[in-house]
């Protein structure tokens, strides 16, 4: 069991909405084994979120940032130009507000998209600028930032 702050866990366990930017699927993987670190591997957080009432979304511009991964784990995609911001908004703005998301960013332009959302990580690869903005920086990238985000909301809703 993942032991968090009790102000993640408050923002957490009101997260709705897991947006995440596909990018972070093309980042390498660590290719180091640490063992089994989450309670839950990556194949199955998408069906355990949704039974807690969180969606997984994944957003990207025209570029196929690994969109393939992403499938592969269940999450679904859409495509965005232009200002994310607006773009976004306009995407979900009869089902979510940003109050209800956590991004997972990996570009300097989900700055603003961290800054809005409820809770927001990045990836260990991702911009310093980005970084410092988010509540919560991952020590991992690709997949593995993936489980452990996905592992965090679960473990914030779930009944530990």
């Amino acid at each position: 069991m993942l032991v968090l702050r009790s102000d993640i866990s408050q923002k957490l366990r009101s997260v709705r909405l897991l947006l995440i930017n596909l990018k972070i699927f093309s980042d390498q993987a660590d290719a180091f084994e640490y063992g089994l670190i989450w309670d839950r591997n990556a194949d199955q957080i998408k069906d355990d979120m949704n039974s807690l009432g969180v969606e997984v979304i994944g957003y990207r511009s025209d570029n196929k940032f690994s969109v393939k991964t992403a499938r592969k784990h269940g999450v679904k995609d859409i495509i965005i130009k232009g200002n994310k911001k607006k773009e976004l908004l306009k995407k979900f703005e009869r089902e979510y507000s940003f109050k209800d998301i956590l991004l997972v960013g990996a570009e300097i332009t989900d700055v603003e998209i961290a800054g809005l959302s409820r809770f927001s990580a990045a990836t260990a690869s991702s911009p310093l600028e980005l970084k410092m903005e988010s509540d919560y920086v991952s020590n991992f990238s690709g997949i593995n930032a993936y489980q452990e985000i996905g592992n965090l909301i679960i473990n914030a809703k779930g009944p530990y």
